[in-house]
């Protein structure tokens, strides 16, 4: 072979008896040399090497000595020498070389081509999902609820999408049914706007020939000395004058508020003077009625007027809901948090039902015949204009408890 350069036969005395090479024949190598590079590696020992600036590759070998050499040697040597072959190793090098960059270059593409197709797939079954969640993220974030993509993947991420997408439809839904309502409420705010400044200029005008006609049948009635009749008759129309006039306040109090007068106010003061004015009405009804006022309550800032027409507000409903007759109890006192204070007024009446509690506050709202629906809704709108807050509670056995909050250090 190309690769082989030379070969060479030893006798055991280290001489070359043949060899390729012409001028190394006779040459004599070192039997020890030649023993310790078999000792320990059987019958063959290889070594690698350089010679002449050519890496090679020697390969030795034993030379037993075998029936069919008894002619011409002695039977009773074991080992006749030893064949030394020297193998270039450069074609092997190179192929080598050549392999190597073979193998990394396929590596490379190997690589290169795992890289793309794990990309591709994250792509598809992970980045672009992740970046439509993201899209309909950002829009919902930014209002927009008309927002759907495709998931087509039906994967954890594409039931998510899918679920998202639900989930802003439903959003949408809501959002469109808010809209007409809150539009339908504006549109119904812009006419009891309308209304309540039409009414404020209807009442204006039906107060003042009220005033003269209520004067003038009072001013004829205590003339008029014999005729029982005739007093009898102008006592009627005035109440129902009265009661047409009292209406009109109520009504231009619901449409114009005027600006409370603030000062230092006693609630129980408050109350006993509305009690001042229900007490004949009570007592006419048998409704008993039970003071419980703390002692040494704190004043607080307040408008004393519209306080005061809440509590006779609230004592003239619970009275009249008790026709024959019952018991009003009422408490006063400071709130366990001090913060604020508190007037209770727990009737033995019918109470409320219960799906009528969230209404009593509404305008114009009322189960009485003869009733107005504002009493309870101006009680509650001065309430709240004084930061307060005004709490019912109702059962079927206990009646009606109405109990009004007012903070302590607001003015």
């Amino acid at each position: 072979a190309q690769e082989i350069r030379s070969a060479s036969v030893t006798g055991n005395d280290g001489s070359i008896a043949f060899s390729t090479n012409k001028k190394a024949v006779g040459m004599k190598l070192s039997t020890n040399f030649l023993s310790q590079f078999i000792d320990g590696h059987g019958d063959r020992a290889m070594n690698l090497g350089f010679k002449a600036g050519e890496r090679i590759l020697s390969v030795v070998t034993n030379i037993y000595n075998k029936k069919d050499c008894y002619g011409c040697h002695d039977a009773n040597k074991k080992i006749l020498g030893m064949m030394i072959v020297d193998i270039s190793m450069t074609s092997t090098d190179q192929a080598i070389l050549n392999h190597r960059k073979t193998l990394v270059f396929s590596s490379i593409i190997a690589i290169l081509t795992v890289s793309l197709i794990l990309y591709i797939m994250n792509n598809r079954y992970m980045y672009a999902p992740l970046k439509k969640l993201n899209r309909i993220i950002e829009s919902v974030k930014k209002g927009d609820l008309s927002i759907k993509e495709d998931f087509t993947i039906k994967d954890e991420l594409g039931h998510l999408g899918v679920s998202l997408n639900n989930m802003v439809e439903s959003l949408n839904d809501a959002n469109k049914k808010l809209k007409e309502s809150y539009i339908r409420q504006l549109y119904q705010s812009e006419k009891l706007a309308a209304v309540g400044q039409l009414a404020s200029g209807i009442i204006h005008e039906i107060q003042s020939p009220l005033t003269g006609v209520v004067f003038s049948l009072e001013t004829i009635r205590n003339k008029i000395q014999d005729d029982s009749d005739t007093r009898n008759i102008l006592d009627l129309i005035l109440v129902h004058i009265n009661k047409v006039m009292q209406m009109a306040r109520e009504l231009l109090m619901f449409v114009k508020t005027s600006k409370p007068l603030i000062e230092s106010v006693n609630l129980n003061k408050l109350v006993e003077g509305a009690l001042f004015f229900v007490s004949k009405q009570a007592e006419k009804q048998k409704v008993n009625i039970k003071a419980d006022l703390a002692e040494n309550l704190p004043e607080i800032q307040a408008s004393p007027d519209n306080i005061k027409q809440v509590f006779l507000n609230l004592l003239l409903n619970a009275i009249q809901s008790m026709p024959s007759g019952g018991r009003l109890e009422i408490t006063s006192g400071v709130s366990d948090d001090s913060n604020n204070l508190y007037v209770s007024f727990a009737d033995s009446g019918p109470g409320i039902p219960d799906n009528e509690v969230n209404k009593i506050f509404n305008p114009f709202y009322t189960t009485k015949e003869n009733g107005t629906g504002l009493g309870l809704f101006i009680s509650k709108s001065i309430i709240d204009a004084h930061g307060g807050e005004m709490l019912v509670e109702t059962g079927p056995v206990t009646g009606a408890v109405f109990t009004v909050k007012l903070p302590r250090n607001r003015i």
